[in-house]
Formats: structure tokens, sequence, C-alpha cells
């Protein structure tokens, strides 16, 4: 469900998914909160990043020694985040049947790595004994985060975020059950480290939701968030992470970069202000360039021309 902009969410309702009859359409229709959790998350992580990523840039599709091609990363992250959202709403042959519905139009290669990906998720994690009680998927809800920091008289920030999944965790020994984003992340490789780039992201997720009192009265209060890695390797896995537990301070911190942030609806981007310094806020410091794999690690030095498109199919420059 879609919260009104100028309203809170007061309840969540789990979503059905009807399939597009092309995977383009889902392309196509597939978004981010524009002044939400991932916005503001990949601006903290990269400014650059965030700004290609608001413009439709990409990298071109990879093409193998024998001229096969693949979808790219962001096509494939979308596409088995709506397989998933299917799988957990209608079950895994529903969400076979619809991988097969686009099989013409995707790339072999991505196609079967996708097939090969959910069949391993009902391997390791059959739907017959999930653990975890769905409250959400794919739900957007929208919060005045300046009640908590400036008090109900204060004029509203209104912030967003697109939860994969909501989910309760069944407490163990009689203890009561614990509420959690249940986030999804394709990925390149497996373990620990490969999700150290998300934490601002679920920090603002459990921000956002505790400091909606509508939510927290209906459903309780988010304890963390648990990572659903689809990690497409040579022999796909699904590891899952977590819980993470994100405490008050942590909280507190991510809300007041998002009231920081100044939102660019026109781009979906976010521009931070300066505070009276000239300075930007401290966490402002990452790159993926410096410490990690980054898909627009080449965009960031020159002769990066031919390598990246917009979602339109034309070249993008490196301006």
């Amino acid at each position: 469900m879609t919260a009104r902009p100028a309203a809170e969410t007061v309840q969540l309702t789990q979503a059905v998914f009807e399939p597009p009859a092309t995977f383009a359409e889902v392309l196509k229709q597939s978004s981010g909160s524009a002044a939400g959790d991932s916005a503001v998350s990949n601006w903290l992580t990269c400014p650059e990043r965030s700004r290609l990523n608001a413009l439709g840039v990409q990298r071109r599709p990879y093409e193998y020694d024998g001229g096969e091609r693949k979808l790219s990363d962001l096509a494939f992250g979308v596409l088995m985040h709506y397989l998933r959202a299917m799988r957990i709403t209608q079950g895994p042959d529903m969400a076979e049947a619809t991988l097969r519905l686009w099989e013409k139009e995707l790339p072999s290669v991505s196609f079967l790595k996708a097939l090969l990906l959910l069949r391993t998720y009902e391997s390791l994690h059959p739907t017959a004994h999930e653990v975890f009680k769905y409250v959400g998927v794919e739900t957007e809800v929208v919060t005045n985060i300046n009640r908590v920091l400036a008090g109900e008289g204060a004029p509203p920030i209104m912030r967003t975020v697109r939860y994969d999944s909501v989910v309760y965790l069944p407490g163990v020994g009689g203890a009561p059950d614990e509420l959690f984003s249940f986030e999804a992340k394709t990925m390149a490789r497996s373990g620990q480290s490969s999700i150290e780039p998300y934490m601002p992201q679920a920090m603002t997720q459990v921000a956002i939701w505790n400091a909606n009192p509508h939510l927290v009265e209906k459903f309780g209060l988010m304890r963390g968030v648990i990572f659903d890695c689809l990690v497409k390797t040579t022999v796909p896995t699904v590891d899952r992470l977590g819980p993470y537990y994100v405490g008050k301070p942590q909280q507190r911190l991510a809300l007041q970069y998002l009231a920081y942030a100044n939102p660019t609806p026109e781009t979906g981007g976010v521009m931070f202000l300066k505070d009276s310094k000239g300075r930007f806020p401290k966490m402002l410091h990452a790159c993926w360039g410096r410490w990690r794999a980054c898909e627009y690690l080449g965009a960031c030095h020159d002769q990066s021309y031919g390598d990246y498109e917009y979602k339109d199919g034309t070249m993008y420059g490196g301006e």
C-alpha cells in the first residue's frame, strides 16, 4: 500500500501481484522512495553514485565472449525483487510461472540464473517451513519525522520508506515476537562484508517506522533488519543475515540526517544543505571506489565513454 504524501500510513496491506505481460513493464514502473531511505542512504554512501542513479545512468549490459548479453545488475535486481514478492504472496510455483512468462524477452543467461536462484531459494528456505509472519510486502510508509525531533507542534517533515517486506520473527521460549524489516538484496558475493554498505539504509528503515505512532501502536516497534541475500554466483545461494538490531541513538542520528536532507523530487535524488560553516554532514565520507567495487567506478575516471548508458539506451558521455 502506498500512503498519500500528505498523511501518515495508518495500516499496511499485503500486496497481491498480478504479473504484467512483459518484464519491460516491470522495469518501467520500478522506482524507489524519492525522499526516503534509499535515496538518503545512497547519498550518504556515495553522492556521485546517487546522482547518476537518479539520472537513470547504468552500466551497459556485459557481453560474454560469445556475444551473449545479460541483464544489467540493476535490471536483474528488479527482476529478483519482483519474483521474491510474487513468491511470498502467491507461492513459488507462481513466481516461476511469472519468470517463464517473460522468458523470450530475457537474455538466456539471465533467465537461467534467475530460474536456478528461485529453485535454490525454495530448496534452502522452503515456503512450507517459513518461520516469518509477514505483515506487508513491497509496502511504502510515510512518516512525519519532525514529531520525534522537534515535538508535536513543529512543521512536519515527511519522509518515506519502501520496505521489501515487514515480518514478525517468532520469539523463542515464550519470548514475544519481534518486528523486523526483511530486506532483499541481489548480490554478486556472499558474506558479512557484502551488506556493510546497506547499514545506513537499515538505520533509516527502522527510524522511520518507529517515528510513526500509528504503526507502532498497531504493529509494535521495529527492532532491526534481516537481510535476504540473493547471491547470483556461479552456484547461486540465498543467505539470511541478521537480525541486526538498531538502537535508539542510531535511529535518532538517522532521523537527523533525514531532516537535514533537502529532497529534490524532480530527479529522485537528495541534496544535502551545508551547515553555517559550509560543511556537509560528517557521514558523507564513504566512497565505494575506495573501499569496494562500485558499478559507477568507471564514471569517476577518464575514458569511461561507451561503458554507461541511460535507461532509454542512449549513451552516457561521462559528463
